[in-house]
């Protein structure tokens, strides 16, 4: 990425303001607020320019962000990249490990998507996102009872959850189809 460019772009957006210094907190705080405004080209932008800035130091958010932001805009292969390295700098982060299963789920990788998000659920037996999307990959892969044990335990931690009873549901009915 050109973090040249995205800052220059960035400065001159905030010359109305000579108030406000860039400086990587700001773009950081830009990165997450474009992500949260559904901008994920402008999100991109800001994670650049704080990545820039903070040098050999970088802020493991801002590649969390960027992630999310290609994320969204089915750019798979570059948010692996940013999800895998936001595990390499925060290995414990539950979240890493479950948006880079989601991602892999995206690119069709469902027996590593597993991998990711058991390692989140290793992290944080109650994310719920994890057992959720880890269940749908089951589903994908035809495990159908692993998915639907996966199913159980989120509905214990979110009872009536629609989405996660609608894929029990598709589950349980693969479960009675004969084989």
């Amino acid at each position: 990425p050109d973090y040249g460019k995205a800052e220059s772009k960035l400065l001159t957006e905030r010359a109305s303001d000579p108030l406000k210094d860039v400086n990587a907190r700001d773009a950081l705080a830009d990165c997450r607020h474009y992500y949260e405004e559904n901008d994920p080209n402008k999100a991109i932008e800001a994670c650049n320019v704080t990545l820039g800035l903070m040098g050999n130091h970088p802020d493991p958010d801002a590649y969390h962000y960027r992630c999310l932001s290609n994320y969204a805009l089915k750019r798979y292969l570059t948010a692996l990249d940013d999800c895998q390295e936001l595990t390499r700098l925060q290995p414990t982060r539950d979240v890493a490990r479950s948006n880079t299963g989601l991602i892999l789920q995206a690119l069709g990788r469902n027996s590593e998507a597993i991998t990711e998000f058991s390692e989140a659920l290793r992290l944080n037996s109650n994310s719920l996102e994890a057992l959720h999307y880890r269940a749908i990959s089951f589903e994908r892969l035809s495990r159908f009872q692993e998915g639907l044990t996966d199913c159980d335990t989120a509905l214990k931690l979110a009872p009536g959850n629609a989405q996660i009873l609608e894929l029990r549901k598709r589950l349980s009915d693969h479960m009675q189809q004969p084989r």
